[in-house]
């Protein structure tokens, strides 16, 4: 397996989208190559912290982008 194919397998684990066969087939890699367990461990950690946002700050951004979008429609296409 490639690198790549790990990092591959290795999302589709984080996301939830990985088949049973490709969780045994990541397991073997890790399992092969335990340096890779640091790196993917640093990786979960970060991909795991869910910092608290407020309601505030939502609709901030929100409006942040409607704004955005607003300056970018309003802006002619194209220009002759």
């Amino acid at each position: 397996m490639t690198e790549e194919r790990f990092w591959l397998l290795f999302s589709a684990r984080l996301s939830g989208e990985a088949t049973p066969e490709e969780l045994l087939e990541l397991e073997a890699y890790l399992q092969e190559h335990p340096d890779m367990h640091l790196r993917s461990g640093m990786v979960e950690n970060i991909w795991s912290v869910n910092p608290p946002v407020s309601d505030d700050y939502k609709e901030a951004a929100f409006n942040k982008h409607l704004q955005r979008m607003s300056n970018h429609f309003s802006e002619p296409v194209l220009q002759y």
